[in-house]
């Protein structure tokens, strides 16, 4: 049997009925967008919600919202989507890069102590792969600053810490409704806060920024969607796994990333895009799928306390016993990382790196442990709709080249 790397959270079916629907359905329901939010904040136990575009424009209108002056600081993890710094450098803002800590894949606190300044405004938290740190000694660093907290739990939907959801613990939570996250909604973000002037001052800058809609990108999203779970089926993956065999053995490796190589040229101006406005269609579509997001959470979180349990805990992260990690991917390091993914191919398991961009490889930050931890990270198949049958052999084949390669 071949085992992808992972799924799209809907069904090919979905996407074919929502493709009919971007080109003759109505998207500016905003009665269905509010129900949408709504649902979403009484989900997440947060008491404001607002829509964007982008989990990067929800980024982008908190920073215009707190009225930050040049050469403000803001504090960003090494493993994250670049369009973060591209918004910090368009805003005339200065990005700090922190370090990262193995066992949580959160912020080195040492460094983060060292890194903290007078000009330092917004810390940018993010929960890597759904795994929540202890957020007592976060809150430990920071308590005595008035630095504005933006957790990032793109990764750890309904992830939480000492039985409270991830997203509430900071100012602000944001949230990215893309492809392959435990919900998505064809694109999409998600600003959730507890304070009702943080949502009044984005309230109001969404009202002023984002107008438009734009059907055809709206299409394009669904058919990018449609195509991906068409080649998801076991029959279809059979020739893409064995392509990437013959890349494999002619030394090809472009197809090891999760989702593909990041381009590192950073943006000089915010793209239009960025800027239109969420649908009314992909509100529905969240509407009907986020009540499924905790069943899937428990379902794939047992699965990799199975795969940690029989592969052995040093290759894993480890949190405190107050965290409940989602697991969006399971990280699994090795410095024989390659030798894992390449005899995993041969076994039909399909293992890929990370795709999400190392940021200390745009400004040549060498002295980082970001750099080591992500070049011998692999994310292992750990999907809700894993069979007992597929994750027995992903335990004994990973096993088994551990112990040889050991």
């Amino acid at each position: 049997m071949i085992i992808p790397r992972g799924i799209i959270y809907h069904s090919f079916l979905d996407d074919l009925l929502n493709l009919l629907k971007s080109i003759f359905g109505k998207l500016d329901n905003k009665r269905a967008i509010l129900k949408f939010e709504n649902k979403f904040k009484s989900f997440n136990q947060s008491k404001y919600c607002l829509m964007y575009p982008f989990a990067r424009s929800a980024f982008w209108s908190i920073l215009k919202s707190c009225s930050l002056k040049e050469g403000d600081e803001i504090i960003l993890p090494p493993i994250q989507i670049k369009s973060m710094i591209e918004i910090c450098k368009i805003l005339k803002l200065k990005p700090i890069i922190v370090d990262i800590d193995q066992h949580n894949l959160s912020f080195n606190l040492k460094d983060l102590k060292k890194k903290i300044t007078k000009k330092t405004k917004v810390i940018l938290l993010t929960y890597l792969y759904g795994i929540v740190p202890n957020l007592s000694d976060f809150n430990g660093v920071i308590s005595k600053t008035k630095i504005i907290v933006i957790e990032d739990f793109s990764q750890c939907l309904f992830g939480k810490f000492k039985n409270k959801f991830v997203g509430n613990f900071g100012d602000y939570g944001i949230y990215s409704l893309s492809a392959t996250k435990t919900l998505d909604t064809y694109g999409g973000g998600v600003l959730v806060t507890n304070k009702k002037k943080n949502f009044l001052k984005n309230y109001n800058i969404r009202k002023s920024y984002f107008t438009k809609i734009t059907r055809l990108f709206l299409f394009k999203k669904i058919f990018v969607s449609a195509v991906r779970n068409f080649f998801l089926f076991k029959i279809n993956f059979f020739f893409i796994i064995n392509f990437f065999k013959i890349l494999n053995f002619f030394g090809i490796y472009g197809y090891q990333k999760f989702l593909g190589s990041r381009n590192k040229i950073l943006l000089k101006k915010i793209p239009s895009i960025w800027f239109q406005s969420y649908t009314s269609l992909q509100a529905v579509h969240g509407i009907k799928f986020i009540d499924r997001v905790k069943k899937t959470n428990k379902i794939r979180r047992n699965n990799v306390y199975k795969i940690q349990q029989n592969i052995g805990q040093e290759f894993f992260c480890t949190t405190t016993k107050y965290s409940q990690n989602v697991y969006w991917q399971c990280a699994f390091f090795s410095n024989n990382w390659k030798k894992i993914q390449n005899k995993s191919l041969h076994s039909n398991i399909d293992i890929a790196q990370p795709s999400i961009m190392l940021l200390t490889s745009i400004f040549n930050l060498k002295n980082f442990k970001a750099n080591k931890i992500y070049e011998k990270m692999l994310l292992l198949p750990c999907y809700h709709t894993l069979k007992k049958s597929d994750l027995k052999r992903i335990i004994l084949t990973i096993k088994k080249i551990c112990q040889k390669y050991l």
